[in-house]
């Protein structure tokens, strides 16, 4: 399993799966079992049952059970921006939130961001929504054209006080960050996010299913 599309789907409503392989699927979201609609060795259209919101959902098979790393409901960015979101770079970057030239620079649905970073610049998310209180932290994938070590900072709602540093390599990587590593002993209110390219060379920055996780 590879992602699933929507992620903020609302229950009841249906979900498609995307993967390989899949030879007499069962889903799940959580401990309970979605009804599935139809399915292909490579896709599955599944209707997300009562109580979805904040899980996981999974599929197994003769190969056994993978699931997917989002949670339902927890995405600022699925595709698209949800809410009010407005985008913003230090250095007049060019950026496109509704990239799809290439699928492998697509790690979840069929868009993603690309960011044609400058060096020393940065990616605001501005305006965002509110963010649950139960929350952990938050999560995105990330790749660039070229590998960046420990390179880019995140500033959370224009806060320098604590600004983790990840890294970044040629294949989409799974990042969680929690709360506390931004100096929080809770969930903020919003989650205005800043990727702040921290090195001195130009390079193209992908991201895809941004948001927080329980």
């Amino acid at each position: 399993m590879t992602g699933f599309q929507s992620v903020n789907a609302a229950d009841g409503s249906n979900i498609i799966i995307k993967g390989n392989y899949f030879v007499n699927p069962t889903v799940k979201v959580g401990d309970a079992s979605a009804t599935i609609v139809s399915y292909t060795l490579t896709q599955i259209i599944a209707t997300l049952p009562n109580g979805s919101q904040g899980k996981k959902v999974s599929v197994t098979t003769l190969s056994g059970t993978s699931a997917y790393t989002s949670q339902v409901g927890t995405s600022i960015y699925d595709d698209v921006f949800y809410g009010n979101i407005s985008n913003s770079t230090w250095a007049g970057d060019t950026y496109n939130i509704a990239y799809s030239d290439n699928p492998a620079n697509i790690k979840q649905g069929e868009k993603a961001i690309k960011w044609n970073a400058k060096a020393w610049s940065a990616f605001q998310i501005d305006n965002s929504p509110n963010i649950p209180s139960a929350s952990k932290g938050i999560r995105f994938y990330i790749k660039s054209a070229a590998p960046i070590s420990n390179g880019i900072k995140l500033i959370l709602n224009y806060s320098w006080a604590a600004t983790p540093t990840i890294s970044s390599e040629t294949e989409y990587k799974y990042i969680e960050i929690p709360w506390s590593e931004f100096g929080l002993a809770s969930a903020p209110a919003t989650m205005n996010l800043t990727f702040n390219h921290a090195q001195g060379e130009p390079n193209d920055i992908y991201l895809d299913d941004i948001g927080y996780y329980y």
